[in-house]
C-alpha cells in the first residue's frame, strides 16, 4: 500500500462527506436573504 494512494482516498472521502454535509442542511450555509 502506498501512502500517496491512501492520502488520495482519504481526501476523496472527505470531499464526498463535505459535499453531503451541506446538502443535508443548506439553511445553515445559505441565509434566507440570499437569492
Amino acid at each position: 500500500l502506498r501512502p500517496k494512494s491512501l492520502n488520495t482516498n482519504k481526501q476523496f472521502l472527505h470531499r464526498a462527506l463535505a459535499a453531503t454535509l451541506p446538502d443535508r442542511k443548506p439553511k445553515l450555509k445559505k441565509p434566507p436573504g440570499s437569492p
